[in-house]
């Protein structure tokens, strides 16, 4: 028998830690069932928390393992537990695996007798493999007879039906994705041939028929999509070779249905694919029908106006049919579907174009404060901007969005105005003070030449509002650590900042450090917790360095001792104190 270098070591690293433990007790237990070899590849299936077991294979190569794959919901690329278990059964008793030769070469040495006698008890002991025999056989050159799509159409019931558990079940999904892509795979065979037809056939029942149920399916890790995304470029394929008309209008029905499924639930991105081959693809005359489904679809929305969500997909249905249509609409055909889908950008953008300036404000005074930044650029881009600084100074008397603010203090930046850039610093600092905000502030007086006047203003200001951590703060970035340590003791849960002011005190000020870092490693150590007896040592080096460049050691010895005996004593802190040196 061939040797491959396996170890337990590799095993574990393959699948992680905690995978292998819990393989290790599913080989204990026999989970491992009907093992067997072909060649480098090594196959199984594998009871789990499922009624039914989970398929498994791993292929090995001379420096040990190189690809793997199982059936369970995290399976992919063979880092499981069940993999683990499959490896450890090859690793300790080989001798239980049958080898067994190549699925191809097993089926060429029988005769046609024996292939029907196998299929059969295939069927017998697997009855829904009976939908494959059904299937037209593939011609040897050109296209076959047709396909009855209610034969791929009630093998994803079943799918759907056989990975349900519940729906809810968090595997679920990728059980389900499983089966639609070995469904999917029926369709190589047909394509090989260049029956496009056919192909298209059963890529698109797939797809209809997972749009019929895949939000009922919990799809956490995007199983169903990835569904979705390869279904839509297989079909993307078939475009391109297709040739009659009705079966190019078929597969874009079925593209154009994923897109608007995905609108519908919110845009999760499962429709990118069939997006992009539809714009691409689609000639003139098909566009205009896409045009016709997709203004459909716009017109049904009739929740509440002020809805988001029906803001949202009225917005995604404009971009589809603004992508479709392109150049080919009128200015008046443009504007017009930009107001009715809310295409606020792409409105006042051309709106500006055609210099109609007072109805691009009147547009953008309907934007929300994050769209009206943008559009602000837009006029700004178009020489306007007088107009843009008056829409969002206009807008800052009834919004408390700091960005505005910010939008006007760079404009006045730009344009080399240091005093209208000064009052917009100040304005915003003040609707939400921050050490950002200080800073610019800061720089722009600077340009002035009055930042001493302005700083004293400011910080008399901050104490009387009783602001003690920004001042802190502050008075850290000025190197000012003597008045950062008269304001910290007036701030509530200092913690970080308490270690930023004695990290900062060490140099000039180090029995107060040494004070600061003691009191946070004993909150540490109250708390418990091997993370905090590990934060605590660190602080605790930082005590011992200053008091022994005090030349402290007494005092070092004395605190530390005390650590060590209190009571209860610690061992999970005596260890970290050790691991530190301490």
């Amino acid at each position: 028998m061939k040797q491959y270098n396996i170890t337990e070591s590799q095993i574990r690293s393959r699948v992680g830690e905690r995978s292998f433990t819990r393989g290790r007790g599913y080989y204990q237990q026999g989970a491992i069932m009907s093992p067997w070899r072909q060649g480098d590849i090594l196959k199984a299936q594998c009871w789990g928390s499922m009624p039914q077991p989970y398929h498994i294979w791993v292929q090995l190569g001379p420096d040990g393992i190189e690809a793997g794959e199982c059936s369970c919901p995290v399976g992919s690329g063979g880092a499981c537990k069940h993999v683990a278990a499959l490896l450890l059964t090859w690793l300790h008793d080989p001798d239980s695996f049958q080898e067994t030769e190549p699925l191809e070469k097993a089926l060429a040495e029988r005769d046609k007798a024996d292939l029907i006698q196998l299929i059969r008890q295939m069927v017998a002991r697997y009855p829904d493999l009976e939908e494959l025999a059904h299937l037209p056989p593939v011609a040897s050159a050109g296209a076959a007879a047709p396909i009855n799509p209610d034969l791929i159409r009630r093998q994803v019931r079943q799918a759907i039906k056989h990975g349900d558990y519940g729906h809810a079940y968090y595997g679920a999904a990728a059980s389900i994705a499983n089966e639609l892509q070995t469904i999917m795979q029926q369709a190589d065979a047909y394509r090989q041939r260049d029956d496009w037809v056919n192909t298209a056939v059963i890529y698109r029942t797939v797809l209809a028929e997972l749009l019929e149920q895949h939000t009922n399916i919990y799809d956490h890790d995007g199983d169903l999509g990835a569904v979705f995304w390869d279904g839509s470029e297989f079909l993307g394929e078939c475009l391109e070779q297709a040739q009659q008309a009705k079966t190019r209008l078929d597969i874009l029905r079925t593209l154009v249905d994923v897109i608007v499924a995905d609108i519908e639930v919110g845009g999760y991105g499962f429709a990118d694919s069939a997006y992009g081959i539809v714009l691409e693809a689609a000639n003139a005359a098909e566009k205009a029908e896409i045009v016709t489904w997709a203004e459909a679809k716009l017109a049904g929305i009739t929740l509440p106006a002020g809805d988001f969500s029906r803001q949202w997909r009225a917005e995604s249905y404009g971009r589809f049919l603004l992508n479709l249509q392109g150049d080919s609409l009128t200015d008046e055909q443009f504007i017009e579907l930009c107001r009715r889908t809310g295409q606020l950008k792409k409105l006042v953008e051309r709106l500006l174009q055609l210099n109609r300036i007072e109805e691009a404000i009147a547009a953008a005074q309907t934007a929300s404060d994050y769209e009206l930044l943008a559009l602000a650029d837009l006029f700004v881009a178009h020489d306007q901007a007088a107009v843009a600084e008056g829409l969002v100074w206009e807008r800052t008397a009834t919004s408390k969005d700091t960005r505005l603010t910010g939008w006007l203090k760079q404009q006045a930046v730009n344009s080399g105005d240091w005093s209208q850039a000064s009052q917009y610093a100040e304005s915003q600092f003040w609707q939400r003070p921050t050490l950002e905000y200080y800073q610019d502030v800061k720089s722009i007086a600077a340009e002035l030449g009055d930042w001493p006047e302005r700083q004293a203003v400011i910080l008399a200001r901050l104490t009387k509002q009783e602001a003690y951590a920004l001042l802190t703060r502050i008075y850290l970035l000025e190197n000012d650590v003597e008045a950062a340590l008269k304001t910290l003791p007036q701030v509530r849960y200092s913690g970080s900042l308490a270690m930023e002011v004695a990290q900062a005190a060490e140099a000039g000020h180090p029995r107060e450090a040494i004070r600061l870092y003691q009191q946070q490693a004993t909150q540490l150590i109250a708390a418990r917790g091997r993370g905090n007896y590990a934060e605590a040592a660190g602080y605790l080096q930082r005590v011992k360095k200053l008091l022994l460049r005090l030349g402290e050691r007494d005092k070092w010895e004395e605190i530390i001792r005390t650590v060590r005996d209190q009571k209860p004593r610690l061992p999970a802190l005596l260890d970290e104190l050790k691991r530190a040196g301490l």
